[in-house]
C-alpha cells in the first residue's frame, strides 16, 4: 500500500525522497522494492550513491573507505603490469589522507616523506567515477553487516550481560572505531594479496616485518589492539573451516601420487590456518558469515567446502609475524594524542584518542605503558568482549570499571616486571664481574 502511494508521486517527489534517504540500506530496500523507484536510481546513480556515502560516512570512516578504494584500484593496476605488491606507493596517499582527522598537526620527520602534499578526503571522494562509488557502497554495505554481527558476538561475552540485553545501537564513536577496524583489515589485503600469474606463486613474499613496518606501523597501540580484537571475532568465525585443502599448485605431483589424501585435505585447523582466511577479506568472511546462517546442515557444509577448498597454503602468517615485530621506539610519540601515548582519556569525540578501557589497562609505573600492553597481551580475555570499542556512557551503563579491566591484565604487568627486574639484575651482574675484572 505505501510503496502504491510512493509511486503515485509526481517524478520530482520521488527524487526528492532518494536524495533524502539516510544510508545505503535504506536506499537499497526502496530501490529493490519498486520498479519505478529503480528505474529514477539507475538514472542518477553516481549522483544518489554520492550523496548518500556522505551522509553516512563519518570522516573517520571516509578516510579508510576513500583509502580502501585507492588500495583496490591499485591492486588492479599491479594485477595488470604483474607487479606483486604496493605498500609504500600506497603510503603517499593515505598519509595526508590520515592528517583529515587532525589537520592542526604536522607529520613527524618518519612520515613526512609520505606528505608531499595535503589532500582533502571529500576532494578526493568528489572525483569518484560511477563505479568507483558502486564499489565504495558495495564494501561499506559489507563493512556495516560485519559490524553489526561485531557487535552481537562481542555482547555475548560481556561482563555480568543478560540474554535480554545482547541488542545495542552503537554510538557514531562505536561505530568508527568498528568500522574503521574492518576497512584497515581489507587495506591490508588489497595492499599485501598475494598476486598469482598464470597459476604460478609471484616472485616475491611479503614478511611480517614488511607487513609492519611497511602498513601497521603507522597506527598507534590501541588502533593496533582494535585490529586482534577484530581478529578475535574472525577467529570465532573461522573456528572450523570444513573442507579446507591445499592447492595442488603448492606440493610436488609425485607426492600428490603417493598419498593424495594427505597432501590436499586436513583437519589439522590451527591461528595460522585461520588468519590465512582472514587475509581473504572482509568479502569472503561477509560471504562465510551468510553461508554459516544456512539452516539446513547439508546445504551449508557443501557451501563451506566450496569456500575452503583449495585455499590453505597461499599465506602463511604473515600478520601473526607482523603482530609479533617489536613496535620501533621512535613511531611512539606522534599519534595525535600531544604525546600521552594513550596513558590519558580525553574524549570519546577524540578520532585519535584511545577509549576509557584502554587507559586502564595501562601500568602507571611502567614507561611506554601502552606499547609495553600491546606487544605482550598475546592472549588478553579482554579482546572477546571487543572492550577498546565501547564508550564511557557504555562502560557506566554495564557497570564495568578499572578494577575489572586491570584484574584482566594483572598476570602481563607481572610479566612485564619480571622480565624488567631479571633485564635490571643482568646488566648489574655483567657491570659487577667487568669491575671485578677489572
Amino acid at each position: 500500500m505505501e510503496s502504491s502511494r510512493l509511486e503515485a508521486l509526481p517524478p520530482e517527489m520521488k527524487y526528492v525522497i532518494l536524495f533524502t534517504i539516510p544510508d545505503l540500506a535504506s536506499l537499497n530496500a526502496l530501490v529493490h522494492a519498486s520498479p519505478i523507484f529503480h528505474t529514477l536510481y539507475l538514472s542518477r546513480r553516481k549522483q544518489l550513491l554520492s550523496t548518500v556515502l556522505n551522509r553516512c560516512l563519518q570522516l573517520p570512516v571516509m578516510v579508510e573507505a576513500v583509502a580502501a578504494l585507492i588500495a583496490l584500484r591499485g591492486l588492479e593496476e599491479r594485477r595488470k603490469n604483474y607487479r606483486p605488491f604496493g605498500i609504500l606507493q600506497f603510503l603517499y596517499t593515505y598519509i595526508p589522507l590520515r592528517s583529515n582527522l587532525d589537520p592542526t598537526s604536522s607529520p613527524s620527520d618518519t612520515w613526512s616523506m609520505y606528505h608531499e602534499q595535503d589532500m582533502d578526503v571529500y576532494d578526493i571522494f568528489t572525483t569518484f567515477t560511477e563505479n568507483d562509488l558502486i564499489d565504495m557502497a558495495r564494501l561499506h554495505t559489507i563493512v556495516e553487516y560485519i559490524s553489526e554481527d561485531m557487535v552481537c558476538y562481542f555482547l555475548k561475552a560481556i561482563p555480568g550481560m543478560q540474554q535480554q540485553e545482547r541488542s545495542i545501537t552503537p554510538s557514531p564513536s562505536e561505530s568508527f572505531r568498528l568500522q574503521r577496524t574492518i576497512y584497515r583489515l581489507e587495506i591490508l589485503r588489497l595492499l599485501c594479496e598475494w598476486t598469482y600469474f598464470k597459476r604460478k606463486p609471484p616472485q616475491f613474499k611479503e614478511s611480517g616485518q614488511e607487513f609492519y613496518y611497511g602498513f601497521l606501523c603507522i597506527f598507534s597501540p590501541w588502533e593496533m589492539e582494535e585490529l586482534k580484537c577484530f581478529q578475535e571475532y574472525v577467529f570465532h568465525h573461522y573456528e572450523e573451516l570444513p573442507g579446507a585443502s591445499y592447492s595442488e599448485d603448492d606440493w610436488d605431483p609425485i607426492l600428490l601420487k603417493n598419498k593424495p589424501l594427505y597432501y590436499t585435505y586436513g583437519d589439522d585447523i590451527n591461528n595460522g590456518d585461520r588468519e590465512a582466511f582472514m587475509l581473504f577479506g572482509v568479502g569472503y568472511l561477509y560471504r562465510w558469515i551468510r553461508i554459516s546462517r544456512i539452516s539446513c546442515p547439508e546445504e551449508r557444509l557443501a557451501q563451506q567446502m566450496a569456500m575452503t577448498r583449495g585455499r590453505r597454503g597461499y599465506l602463511s602468517g604473515p600478520m601473526l609475524y607482523a603482530f609479533e615485530e617489536y613496535p620501533d621506539r621512535e613511531y611512539h610519540l606522534d599519534y595525535g594524542d600531544e604525546g600521552t601515548s594513550g596513558r590519558i582519556f580525553v574524549s570519546d569525540e577524540d578520532w585519535n584518542s584511545p577509549n576509557l578501557a584502554w587507559t586502564w589497562c595501562l601500568d602507571p609505573d611502567t614507561p611506554d605503558a601502552s606499547i609495553e600492553y600491546f606487544t605482550s597481551a598475546w592472549n588478553c580475555t579482554l579482546r572477546t568482549w571487543g572492550y577498546i570499542f565501547w564508550d564511557k556512557d557504555r562502560l557506566e551503563e554495564w557497570d564495568i570499571g578499572p578494577q575489572i579491566v586491570k584484574e584482566k591484565v594483572k598476570d602481563i604487568w607481572e610479566s612485564i616486571r619480571e622480565m624488567h627486574e631479571r633485564s635490571a639484575r643482568l646488566r648489574q651482574d655483567l657491570l659487577s664481574a667487568t669491575g671485578a675484572g677489572t
